[in-house]
């Protein structure tokens, strides 16, 4: 999978190596300032927004780039608010990226957190993403390397959905082998855990999710749930049930 590069108010000279290693994946470089439209410049490209990463010199385009739900990053000291990515260095961006590329070739399951945040009334925050077909799932995402797996289900919360957690329980952990509803043949090891939002309570999502929603457990699961959240919440089902039996 190539991955490509909108530039926006950046000049491509300013960072060579990252140039070098986006074309070499077989990427594509735009250039983008402001005045043209974002959305007919990505499609006249072909360019998939799940395969574009914007880099960004100009802190007013982030919201506009994350609206065409294109990844946004950093590169050197900024105050940009809102990035999904933010390196010191040019460097830093390029050891992503080799991870990034790397992820088609892999040849091990790649490990990642997620799982369902609850409010105090109960209710779940489930996400709908276009990289599972438009079917409802939970936040999350991969686990970086050095990372301990809490550490990065919180991170994945807070970078995904603006909320922090406390009160982490592990839950269960599933294998995902080149699941039909995933945009692409990956084999994950699922990592999943169940937590408490911490007040107050507001959802602010990043360039990933199509929508989100507060469901409880009987609520979701009339949803189009992917298959590995379906299993989840049937887990957390049956574990309401047997508490439920033996308070009676």
């Amino acid at each position: 999978m190539p991955l490509n590069l909108v530039l926006s108010n950046v000049e491509v000279e300013s960072f060579p190596k990252l140039e070098a290693r986006i074309r070499a994946g077989g990427g594509q470089i735009l250039s983008w300032e402001g005045s043209e439209n974002l959305f007919v410049l990505l499609d006249q490209a072909s360019l998939p927004a799940d395969e574009t990463l914007a880099l960004v010199g100009d802190g007013a385009d982030v919201a506009l780039l994350q609206a065409a739900r294109l990844a946004t990053a950093a590169i050197g000291s900024s105050s940009f608010a809102g990035l999904d990515h933010r390196w010191e260095t040019e460097a830093e961006a390029c050891r992503w990226l080799d991870a990034q590329l790397q992820l088609d070739t892999c040849a091990w399951p790649i490990a990642t957190v997620g799982g369902l945040v609850f409010r105090p009334d109960g209710r779940a925050l489930f996400i709908r993403t276009a990289k599972w077909s438009g079917t409802w799932g939970v936040p999350g995402g991969k686990i970086d390397r050095g990372e301990k797996h809490l550490d990065a289900f919180r991170r994945e919360i807070r970078e995904e959905t603006g909320l922090e957690v406390e009160d982490v329980r592990f839950c269960l952990v599933q294998d995902a082998i080149s699941e039909p509803q995933f945009h692409r043949d990956r084999h994950f090891l699922l990592l999943n855990y169940v937590a408490q939002a911490v007040l107050p309570v507001v959802v602010k999502l990043n360039h990933e999710s199509l929508e989100s929603g507060w469901f409880s457990l009987e609520e979701a699961w009339g949803l189009d749930l992917n298959r590995p959240t379906r299993h989840l919440v049937e887990q957390l089902r049956q574990e309401s049930t047997m508490d439920t039996q033996v308070r009676s």
